[in-house]
């Protein structure tokens, strides 16, 4: 029963910020606060009756997932949405008690979160390289000493696969990550990074170069925060330099229907294998 109103609640939640992500680069914080008082909420009623512990479950759930989400901030990995929207599938999920099989489920959301999330940013990136044509060919064939260096490395491979048949399976990883490294790089120096009017800076944007002003440095790279736009805007500082990110919410919202389906869909799609 607590599942029925967690999982349509954490859907459309999910669904509507990944939205406004797409759209804005930005998730509003009552969407985020609202996913997060509402499972402790829900969580809450259903102690009462049922017994603490599923409270508990969330809270630690929501303390496990505060933490990395604090770690990916200040980092610069994520945006405060992203942050506040991982601390809320926190305590939707939460964290089972006693430990066991089941308590591991907020692991494995977080590792299909990086493995979708990875794969989504990929795609987004493909296609908007696909729309603004970013000359990936070209730049490959001017990276000659880089070009050379991975195919060595690709020769040492397969002639060790010779001796070692096993190695044969990584003879195209070093190409592969070659290419895939120099396509990421180009489309974020083409794509994303950008000067943008402090008017239109919001809450989360990366502060891709220090803003200094007559030889002084007001602001070093960072997460932009309210605190800053408000900085900016008093001392009249009227463009910086920014790096957009690939909207990531989206990709909470695919980790999560595979975290819900996943058991389903695999084996029906390998059954036309």
């Amino acid at each position: 029963m607590l599942n029925l109103i967690l999982i349509p609640l954490t859907l459309v939640t999910l669904i509507a910020a990944s939205y406004t992500d797409i759209r804005t680069r930005e998730v509003p914080d009552w969407l985020n606060y609202s996913l997060i008082a509402g499972a402790l909420g829900v969580r809450f009623i259903f102690s009462i009756e049922q017994g603490w512990h599923i409270f508990v479950e969330g809270l630690l759930g929501f303390g496990i997932f505060f933490g990395l989400a604090l770690l990916f901030y200040h980092t610069n990995q994520w945006g405060g949405g992203d942050a506040k929207l991982l601390m809320g599938t926190g305590a939707v999920i939460g964290f089972s008690l006693p430990f066991s099989e089941q308590s591991l489920l907020l692991f494995w959301y977080f590792m299909l979160l990086l493995l979708v999330g990875s794969l989504w940013g990929l795609l987004f990136m493909i296609g908007i390289a696909m729309k603004q044509r970013v000359p990936l060919l070209s730049t490959l064939t001017k990276q000659k000493t880089l070009n050379i260096s991975t195919l060595v490395f690709t020769a040492l491979l397969l002639i060790t696969s010779l001796f070692i048949p096993l190695f044969l399976i990584l003879v195209p990883m070093p190409i592969f990550f070659y290419v895939l490294l120099t396509f990421v790089q180009l489309v974020e120096e083409r794509c994303f990074k950008m000067s943008r009017p402090v008017s239109k800076l919001v809450e989360g944007d990366w502060l891709e170069k220090d803003v200094v002003v007559k030889g002084k440095t007001l602001l070093t790279k960072r997460t932009l925060e309210k605190k800053d736009l408000v900085f900016l805007k008093k001392h009249h500082v009227k463009e910086v330099f920014i790096k957009e990110g690939v909207p990531f919410v989206p990709g909470f919202l695919f980790a999560y229907v595979v975290f819900l389906f996943g058991d389903r869909i695999f084996p029906y799609v390998l059954s036309f294998f």
